[in-house]
């Protein structure tokens, strides 16, 4: 018995004494750490913000986006925002400071698994004092693709826009709450017009009973029964808002019959300024992919093409492709790419990578569309 009980209480004391050291190491090491992460973080804030100094913390409240996770604010006014996004792997960390006029002084990738040679050329092109991003404002944003790094350089564009949308939510408050401070209404719920016409305002929102916001370079505003609302509105604004009411308010929808069937077209719809509406069903991966995990579901799709052959509005109303790549067809990224293009020029950048058959189906369903329009206005358009 004794020979048996001796090894046991020598195991568990050389365990024990193991475990205290472990816990005296972790004890003194502890703050040296800290002390590195905490100067590694304060680096990277000086890096994408130069100039800035005396950081505190921003609470990230409702309507950041999800990829934001850290926001600090500079004694100069400045912001520097960590975003962590996926993009051919997860846990993509990219900072991006921008300075108290909404714009971006530098940005960089600290923390990634990517493939090292494409994410390398991607951030070669993005950071430094010379990097792609640097001085692009949330009006002057636009996506850099890198080739053969689509994911990576993708991803990194989605922190930027992310960063871009939280400094202006900081700043200039949500979409809703400007629209009830346009009205002089208080927690009234809008909602964004899918415009129909072609018009001078960037967006409208509207709330029955209450009045329509038009949203003109950030400016917000409000028009309730034919008449601008908001003080202080310059003349040439307020014919913009105008125009947008009007355009809101006299919207008239009708229904065309067509003479022969289309899968890709669910309905058609004329406007009232000569543009048409189509409801679309393209069929992506839930179609035609793999039969084990294909969803058997279209890829819904809400388009206007204006009197002049050119996509004037585009939302993807649903889609079940499947996560990871082909459900990107959702995210307004993606879609608002068509925005402004014809029929010939439909394949430029709208490709989504490792999503053939998505974003083909996706294309083809508009080229439908394009092609009964065409039909519809006399070959005109």
């Amino acid at each position: 018995m004794k020979n048996k009980i001796l090894p046991s209480i020598t195991l568990s004391a050389i365990c024990l004494l193991v475990a205290v050291l472990l816990a005296s190491v972790n004890l003194l090491t502890a703050p040296i750490i800290k002390g590195n992460n905490d100067e590694k973080a304060a680096k990277s804030l000086a890096e994408v913000l130069p100039g800035g100094a005396g950081f505190t913390d921003v609470a990230i409240t409702d309507g950041i986006p999800d990829s934001i996770d850290m926001i600090k604010k500079s004694s100069n006014g400045g912001y520097v925002f960590r975003a962590v996004v996926t993009g051919k792997s997860s846990g993509m960390t990219v900072m991006i400071g921008i300075d108290s006029e909404g714009k971006i002084v530098g940005t960089k990738c600290t923390v990634n698994t990517e493939t090292p040679r494409y994410a390398e050329a991607v951030f070669n092109l993005t950071e430094g004092k010379d990097g792609c991003y640097v001085n692009m404002t949330e009006d002057t944003y636009e996506e850099v693709i890198v080739a053969k790094s689509t994911l990576t350089s993708r991803a990194y564009a989605t922190a930027v826009k992310d960063a871009l949308e939280a400094f202006n939510l900081i700043n200039f408050g949500s979409a809703e709450e400007n629209c009830n401070r346009a009205l002089g209404t208080s927690g009234v719920t809008f909602e964004k017009w899918f415009m129909t016409e072609k018009i001078t305002a960037d967006a409208v929102y509207y709330a029955d009973g209450h009045g329509v916001v038009a949203v003109i370079d950030n400016s917000y505003i409000g028009v309730k029964n034919g008449t601008v609302v908001t003080e202080g509105v310059s003349e040439d604004l307020a014919a913009v808002a105008l125009e947008a009411y009007n355009a809101y308010t006299g919207e008239t929808l009708t229904k065309i019959e067509l003479s022969s069937a289309y899968e890709e077209i669910e309905d058609v719809y004329k406007t009232t300024g000569g543009n048409y509406l189509f409801m679309l069903n393209a069929r992506g991966w839930g179609m035609d992919g793999d039969s084990d995990f294909a969803s058997g579901e279209y890829i819904k799709i809400k388009l206007v093409i204006d009197k002049d052959g050119k996509i004037l509005s585009i939302v993807t109303l649903s889609q079940n492709e499947g996560a990871g790549y082909g459900d990107a067809c959702e995210s307004a990224d993606y879609y608002e790419k068509f925005i402004g293009k014809n029929e010939l020029d439909l394949g430029d950048g709208t490709s989504l990578s490792g999503a053939t058959v998505t974003s083909q189906g996706y294309k083809n369903a508009i080229k439908t569309a394009f092609t009964v329009f065409e039909n519809l206005t006399g070959g005109n358009g």
